[in-house]
């Protein structure tokens, strides 16, 4: 399904404690996922972890977004979402407990709460280099062993408010997450796999690499309406700036 690296080995050996646990739940599905990434391991109070995501369509060459992300300890984040020269979405967690998104047309910044800072980074999501995990009103259940390219995958279904349900696919000898099936909330959950006519959306994980002790993915893609996007991830610690995450309202105020 996708290249596995020897890096991997070592981590497996870190979630063996939750072997010949109880499998069929989606909670130790998940649990096995997460302490496979390592998360925990990306904080580091003197850096920040700097992600840049180049997306771009695979039948428009040259059409490419660029995903600028900073991290620091502890619950401290910004994104930005660059269109050539022009940053078009911008997401502010101060690790305070305050929240902020950017109106890129207006070039102000508002604050926003926290369930709303969820819905537009998706933070609450499995898939992408973000290593938030929040169910934020989702509903987790497990189906079961499938069969993909006659390999087995756990599956587990997430009932969402925001409107679209997804399918996640976890490989059941790594314990990763290598496809994401998107669908519409109303749609049945059960003609996900049978009614080809639906057409779904899906996303894949291609290829994980190490950083730190951690795992991260590098090479994902996803189907929707405009075709087949790539995205490749490459991650580095900084040094920290904080400028980049004080309140940008009373930053605007001072100039």
């Amino acid at each position: 399904m996708k290249r596995f690296l020897p890096f991997l080995i070592l981590i497996l050996l870190a979630v063996d404690n939750v072997r010949g646990q109880e499998t069929d739940s989606a909670a130790w599905v998940v649990n096995r996922y997460m302490q496979l990434l390592n998360y925990d391991a990306l904080n580091h109070p003197d850096s920040m972890l700097y992600i840049e995501s180049k997306v771009f369509n695979r039948d428009i060459p040259g059409d490419t977004l660029v995903m600028k992300r900073w991290f620091a300890y502890p619950n401290t984040d910004r994104i930005e979402l660059w269109v050539k020269d022009k940053c078009t979405m911008g997401l502010l967690r101060d690790g305070k407990k305050n929240f902020y998104r950017l109106h890129p047309e207006r070039k102000v910044w508002t604050a926003i709460d926290r369930s709303a800072y969820l819905d537009y980074q998706s933070s609450y999501d499995f898939h992408g280099p973000l290593y938030h995990w929040d169910m934020n009103g989702m509903e987790l259940s497990y189906k079961g062993i499938v069969k993909i390219n006659n390999q087995e995958a756990y599956s587990v279904f997430v009932r969402s408010p925001f409107g679209w349900d997804r399918y996640y696919l976890f490989e059941k000898e790594s314990g990763l997450l290598f496809l994401v099936n998107v669908m519409e909330t109303s749609l049945n959950p059960e003609d996900a796999f049978i009614n080809k006519a639906l057409k779904l959306d899906w996303r894949m994980t291609h290829e994980y690499i190490p950083l730190g002790q951690s795992l991260l993915p590098s090479a994902e893609s996803y189907q929707n309406r405009e075709g087949i996007t790539i995205i490749k991830h490459t991650y580095s610690y900084l040094p920290i700036d904080r400028k980049l995450f004080d309140n940008p309202i009373q930053q605007k105020k001072k100039k």
